[in-house]
Parts: C-alpha cells; structure tokens; sequence
C-alpha cells in the first residue's frame, strides 16, 4: 500500500501494511492454534522485525492504519473479510 506499493518508496516515507490469509483453520503439532492467532503472531513479530525502535533506529516506520477498523481493528484478516471492506461504501480510504 502508499507508496511502498507504488514503489516510490524514499527514506522519510512510512510503510503502509495490511497482513491478510486465505483461510480460517488451525496449526499442526502439540500445540494447535487458529490460522487468526498464528498470523497474527507472525504480524506482531515482523512489525517489531522492521518497526519497532533499537538503540541503532529503525528499519522502516510501519503504519497498519489502513487494516480493517484501523488502529482499533485486528492486525490480521482473512480476505473474505477484507473484500467485503473495501466493497463497502466508504470502506477504501
């Protein structure tokens, strides 16, 4: 999304994320989780990968204001959900 996608991409610019999956369904192994809960995982931890500030600064300021409900929304969507948001009147900012 922004510019990331239009690939004009320069050292000011934040990058605008949406993380979406396909599927509902859960995990293999002794400790099964939802295919929701493990994305979401997968998103928190990219986000701190690439977003979150160290001693040595930042790789890119990342904005997920763009998912689904924005700031207050998940983190994650399966893309049902999201079709059917940017369908919606006012749903595409």
């Amino acid at each position: 999304m922004g510019k990331l996608g239009a690939r004009e991409l320069n050292v000011s610019s934040d990058i605008d994320l949406i993380y979406v999956y396909e599927d509902d369904g859960e995990t293999q192994g002794p400790q099964r989780i939802s295919a929701h809960e493990f994305f979401d995982r997968v998103a928190k931890r990219l986000y701190a990968l690439i977003g979150e500030t160290t001693d040595d600064g930042f790789v890119f300021r990342v904005d997920l204001a763009l998912r689904t409900n924005g700031n207050s929304g998940t983190t994650v969507a399966r893309l049902p959900m999201l079709e059917e948001h940017y369908k919606a009147p006012g749903g595409a900012r």
